[in-house]
């Protein structure tokens, strides 16, 4: 048909619905009048289906919430304490409020109180928390830094009474956090005492200092020069080494004297030689020397004890046991060399033994003198020893007296410096573990985590349902009639065969008969119809099967068409899969095809066995050309594209029909069906139906048909 026909056909006819121009028209003049916006109608059309979700939702979120909002809060237990500060002066309490002492009093109580809640006095305190063992039975956790502690701790003031509060969640805690507190206070205000001195003081105790330094100084000299006798022994030693040298001294001397009379008197008598041999003898004896020697040095031994412990100590008596033995021992052999020489066997002498008599003599004065002169070094060193000790015991006496004046100098000037205060710090009591909570908020909190929660749960759900649109009733595709009226709403049943699902197909077939033509009607050709859905499982090859019979039992000669080239559910539903049609059709080498014959007045072409048609290989002529050729025998055909997002020809196919109904079903998202129908009304414009399948119970539009 040219233009020309056409508006000559809409003169003719001005009322024709298929005049565009005056449908645009008619929409515009029917167009309801925009209702005003109401949140609360717009809050129950989204949760509407939503009703036992949201509830779900929202009391399990209220339980959880209110559980954890009880587990969050914990009881609050308070330990208190309290510090008195007195006045030193007794009548300040009767002083009146100009009084400056009162003022002076009322700003230390205040100092106080701020000392109390500082920084030094809490860190003390945190370490001492800290150092409490785990294993006691009052553990407790510490907190963890100054603020924490800072915020369990309470300083207030009443008049001269300073209360010291506790409050953790631990009653242990809230005792230990106030005891911790006032025995850090207590010790630096000790502290503080010790170091408030004046000037005198701080120089009293430098000095103090220093004394005991040189004191300490002096001891250690002392025990350095002394070594492990005191002055008394080191005098005593003395004194038995000046005996030991006068005894060494003498028996020098007598040796001396016999070695001239031996070289000097010749030709004596015989009793005169029996004298000087005896004497000789005694001398020479090495074992008289040995007891001699040995008796001077237990001779100083026994001096040295009787220095150290009391008359009759065992150790002094058996010392002088010994000594009293080795003294009878030299006497008997002194005896025993007299008695020899009385005798005469030691004066049978010649000339030649006494040149070695008096040989042998004089190597025994050289080791008398050698040992002498030993003696004379040690009573030299015991004698420095002494001068030297005398000498520190004089300084250490001196530096004694210093120090003792400074002391007592030093205590009455901290006396002094003690009343320099206003007042004295007393504890009147200490922080106990309190027996109950002072304060319990698990409730209140509870309740505000229940509603919170149960809030979050209800607006979770409204803000999915705006940020993820889907497809629920069939009123929420008003948006979209614009482009594609709602025909039809189907109700969701359990098979096919259902009489309520029967009669909503017929009013569909109703209502697509009554629905304008997109184009005129051509002569000896059949009305075309396709059925697209947007994903699988929307119920399009159904619909299809279910419409084409409702149409056939209203006289019309239908032709059912599979054109579903990927998944023909249709044609594998009504088990022709092994039957040439579509395909065959499309790929214009078939000289005739006979169709599936399903009932009085339906027919069916199914997909086809030819394998080189695919989806993407359909063209337009090719697909003009299968319509014309089948559309020529039969008064309506319908077309199953299957699902319009997966499939390639659908689209190629809907430019090409009379009206293609797009099937939706709920949980389809809405973008997604908004996108399909303005791709489609691009292709084909005007030529566009919804038919909203599955409808939930409830919806307002279900069994409903438009015209």
């Amino acid at each position: 048909m040219t233009d020309a026909t056409l508006t000559s056909a809409q003169t003719i006819e001005p009322g024709f619905p298929g005049d565009q121009r005056l449908r645009a028209v008619r929409s515009f003049l029917e167009q309801e009048p925009q209702r005003a916006f109401n949140p609360l109608a717009l809050l129950l059309r989204t949760l509407r289906g939503r009703w036992l979700r949201a509830i779900f939702l929202t009391l399990l979120f209220a339980v959880l919430f209110g559980i954890a909002g009880f587990m969050a809060v914990k009881p609050v237990f308070q330990s208190q304490a309290m510090v008195r500060i007195s006045a030193r002066e007794s009548t300040i309490l009767y002083a009146d409020a100009d009084d400056a002492r009162l003022k002076l009093f009322d700003a230390f109580v205040s100092g106080e109180v701020t000392y109390l809640a500082s920084r030094p006095v809490l860190e003390r305190a945190l370490a001492e928390l800290r150092g409490t063992p785990a294993s006691s039975p009052s553990a407790f956790i510490p907190p963890e830094d100054i603020a924490g502690l800072s915020r369990m701790i309470s300083v207030n003031r009443s008049k001269s009474l300073i209360l010291v509060a506790g409050r953790s969640s631990q009653p242990a805690a809230a005792a230990a956090a106030v005891n911790a507190v006032i025995g850090s206070y207590l010790a630096l205000h000790s502290e503080q005492e010790a170091g408030r001195q004046s000037y005198r003081e701080k120089e009293l105790v430098t000095r103090e200092s220093e004394l005991l330094a040189r004191l300490e100084a002096i001891n250690a000299r002392m025990l350095e020069v002394g070594g492990e006798y005191g002055m008394d022994s080191l005098l005593k030693a003395h004194i038995a080494k000046i005996a030991q040298i006068e005894e060494m001294q003498q028996r020098s001397d007598e040796l001396a004297s016999t070695i001239v009379q031996l070289e000097t008197v010749g030709q004596a008598s015989d009793a005169d030689t029996g004298d000087m041999e005896i004497k000789r003898a005694t001398l020479l004896d090495r074992a008289l020397a040995d007891m001699t020697y040995d008796r001077a040095k237990r001779a100083a031994a026994l001096e040295t004890l009787r220095q150290r412990y009391r008359a009759g100590n065992p150790i002094v008596v058996r010392a002088e046991r010994e000594l009293a033995v080795l003294d009878k021992a030299i006497e008997q052999r002194r005896e025993q060399i007299a008695t020899l020489g009385r005798t005469g066997a030691l004066t049978g002498t010649g000339d030649g033994d006494r040149k070695e008599s008096v040989a042998e003599l004089k190597s025994l004065l050289e080791k008398l003198r050698g040992r002498l002169a030993e003696l004379r070094q040690e009573a030299k060193d015991l004698n420095g020893k002494l001068v030297g000790l005398r000498f520190l015991q004089e300084e250490r006496t001196g530096v004694r007296v210093l120090l003792d004046e400074t002391r007592r100098v030093l205590d009455r000037v901290r006396v002094e410096s003690r009343n320099s205060l206003p007042g004295v710090v007393e504890v009147l009591s200490k922080g106990s573990v309190p027996d109950g909570a002072v304060e319990d908020k698990r409730p209140q909190i509870a309740l505000l985590g229940a509603g919170f929660g149960g809030a979050l749960a209800f607006g979770l759900i409204i803000f999915l349902a705006i940020l993820r649109p889907v497809l629920r009733y069939s009123d929420d595709l008003e948006s979209l009639t614009d482009k594609a009226p709602l025909v039809a709403t189907l109700p969701q049943v359990k098979t096919l065969e259902d009489e309520a699902y029967g009669g909503s197909v017929d009013r569909l077939r109703n209502a697509l008969q009554l629905l304008p033509p997109s184009r005129d009607p051509l002569p000896g050709r059949a009305r075309v119809l396709g059925i697209a859905g947007l994903d699988e499982g929307c119920g399009a090859s159904a619909l299809s099967h279910a419409l084409g019979a409702s149409f056939a039992q209203s006289g019309l000669k239908t032709l059912l068409v599979d054109a579903d080239l990927l998944q023909p559910d249709l044609t594998e539903r009504l088990e022709a899969g092994e039957r040439p049609g579509w395909r065959e059709l499309l790929s214009g080498r078939a000289a005739a095809i006979e169709a599936m014959p399903l009932a009085e007045g339906l027919d069916l072409l199914p997909s086809g066995v030819e394998k080189s048609v695919s989806d993407t290989g359909v063209s337009l002529p090719r697909l003009r050309s299968a319509l014309e050729r089948i559309g020529a025998d039969y008064d309506l055909l319908l077309l199953d594209l299957g699902p319009y997002r997966k499939r390639l020809a659908a689209g190629l196919a809907a430019s090409q029909l009379d009206l293609t109904v797009v099937v939706s079903r709920p949980g389809e998202p809405l973008p997604q069906l908004r996108r399909m129908l303005g791709a489609l009304d691009r292709v084909a414009p005007g030529s566009l139906a919804q038919v909203f399948n599955f409808a939930r119970r409830g919806d307002p539009e279900s069994g409903t048909w438009r015209s």
